[in-house]
């Protein structure tokens, strides 16, 4: 190496030694992955499934990871797991829900499964032939919850839901389900939501949910009655055949109608409850009322009518013998229309076939069956107790005719129904009788039609003309064949001021047993001047014959 290229190293400055600070790059990324990790750890828990356990009966089309909780028609969460419960009468179900939706899911809330139905009222849940079945949810309240029983179907509606919530009480279980159809004049206008045995087991409670359009329709005074398939009544000659529409023929369902009569309608609100009543008839009659009878011969449940003026104004609901053994009750619902009538005072009593020597009557109820007859009183207090008659109380009678009180030592054949007569021509008739209260005498009440009440004066003498008469001098006499079979009452009244003024109601007159002679001059001179009737001549005078019983003139 020559001198040139020798490097003169005492001439070169001393190496420092520098430190070097600080993390190396290296180390970042352990760092990065630790923090991506935690994120992702944070992430998983934050974002991890709701889980929850759904006990149902069986675990027929749930499957894991497939089947799906559906809330509104949107996915809410999928089945994990399914496994027999400890006890082995259930599958327990866990299933993972989103946890955005975790504030749904509380105690209240609940869940069931949705299959493909076919039933009489129609086709349900037809989407799960193509998406499975899945599991529906309706969010509740209260505290949060993992763990539920699965219903059998649909919940009821919360009262909450739009509409009108009604609650119908019955004493036995109608045939009806939850879902079947509630009418109004054959129109759906809502739904049974359920149907379930009360605590006290007497009676059952069905729960039914009316439409908000359709609510107004319920008022206080609305009736319900089961329409569930057809109800025939009637008889040979009037038979009423009635059915709601198909769907309740087949299903079962519930109709209801709002009388018309109702002064000032108000509506109904949630919760009210009403009587579900057995059928259409029974329901549209409404007012329940009581008559007693002395015998219930004659009167059938569902079958016995009310009639006024020939128009069905009532049904016998039930009958039933008196505790005491008095006589028979029985439980008559009637239209809501005849609440002006059921007053006291108001007459009621059964009408049957009757056949005698002088009349037959009441041949209709031959074929159609006996009914109750009825006379209105409007001027009583409202009543729901009534003693039935035992006869028409003077059924040609009306506004205007004349009662009045026969007393005699004894009543003889005379019974209710007997004719009164003048001149041997029916003018009135024997409602009734009883004892005087002093025992002494016997009342026997009568009725004078409208049209003869102008022929009853005070001083009228009223006598019994039942059977026959054999006077020593007189021989046989009768008053007529009518009155010596069904027996009667016969009446006479003097001429001129001798007449006294003419009778009012409530008069009492004596009844004598039989007629005296001195009477017949009496009531043929009679002018007879009757309302209602079209003017006549006078009756000519009778010729004058000597009695041989006492020389009178007659």
């Amino acid at each position: 190496m020559t001198s040139e290229n020798k490097i003169d190293t005492k001439t070169l400055p001393d190496a420092i030694p520098k430190t070097r600070r600080g993390i190396s790059i290296i180390w970042l990324l352990p760092i990065i992955a630790a923090a991506i990790g935690g994120w992702l750890y944070y992430k998983s828990i934050v974002n991890a499934p709701y889980e929850v356990e759904i006990q149902f009966k069986s675990a027929e089309g749930i499957e894991a990871g497939k089947t799906k909780v559906v809330y509104k028609g949107l996915p809410a969460g999928t089945v994990n797991n399914v496994q027999l419960s400890p006890k082995g009468d259930a599958v327990d179900v866990r299933v993972g829900f989103d946890p955005n939706l975790k504030h749904l899911i509380r105690k209240n809330t609940k869940f069931w499964m949705v299959t493909p139905t076919v039933n009489l009222s129609g086709v349900t849940g037809l989407e799960t032939i193509v998406s499975g079945n899945y599991i529906a949810m309706r969010p509740g309240d209260g505290p949060a919850e993992t763990h539920f029983t699965g219903l059998d179907g649909p919940p009821p509606l919360d009262v909450t839901a739009p509409g009108l919530h009604l609650i119908l009480t019955s004493a036995e279980q109608p045939s009806i389900e939850a879902g079947s159809p509630i009418s109004y004049r054959k129109h759906q206008v809502g739904s049974v939501q359920s149907v379930r045995l009360t605590e006290n087991k007497q009676s059952f409670e069905i729960a039914v949910h009316i439409q908000p359009e359709y609510q107004s329709l319920v008022t206080k005074g609305s009736r319900f009655w089961n329409a569930s398939g057809i109800h025939i009544t009637g008889s040979l000659t009037d038979i009423d055949i009635r059915t709601e529409s198909f769907t309740s023929m087949l299903k079962g369902g519930i109709a209801f109608d709002t009388p018309d009569d109702e002064e000032k309608p108000v509506q109904a609100e949630n919760m009210d409850k009403f009587v579900l009543y057995d059928d259409y008839q029974e329901a549209q009659s409404g007012i329940v009322i009581s008559i007693l009878f002395k015998t219930g011969q004659g009167l059938s449940a569902k079958s016995t009518k009310v009639r006024f003026k020939g128009l069905e104004i009532g049904l016998v609901d039930k009958v039933r013998i008196e505790p005491d053994l008095s006589g028979v009750t029985a439980r008559v619902v009637m239209d809501p229309q005849t609440r002006r009538i059921l007053r006291e005072g108001t007459k009621f009593w059964l009408v049957s076939p009757k056949v005698s020597l002088t009349e037959v009557s009441g041949l209709d109820t031959l074929v159609s069956g006996t009914y109750i007859d009825v006379l209105p009183n409007l001027k009583g207090d409202p009543s729901r107790k009534f003693v039935a008659l035992d006869e028409s109380p003077a059924g040609k009678a009306g506004p205007g005719h004349l009662d009045i009180i026969l007393q005699g030592e004894r009543r003889g054949s005379v019974k209710a129904g007997s004719p009164v007569y003048f001149r041997q021509v029916q003018v009135g008739e024997v409602t009734g009788y009883e004892l005087a209260s002093s025992g002494d005498a016997v009342n026997i009440n009568a009725v004078i039609y409208k049209p003869y009440v102008p022929l009853v004066y005070e001083n009228s003498v009223f006598y019994n003309v039942s059977g026959m008469d054999f006077g020593l001098f007189s021989g046989l006499k009768t008053e007529s064949l009518e009155a010596v079979m069904t027996g009667g009452v016969s009446f006479a009244t003097p001429e001129g001021d001798a007449m006294g003024k003419p009778a009012k109601n409530g008069r009492i007159f004596q009844l004598h047993e039989k007629a005296q002679s001195g009477w017949l001059k009496w009531s043929p001179n009679i002018p007879l001047k009757l309302k209602n009737s079209p003017p006549r001549k006078d009756f000519p005078k009778l010729k004058k014959e000597t009695d041989p019983t006492n020389n009178s003139e007659k």
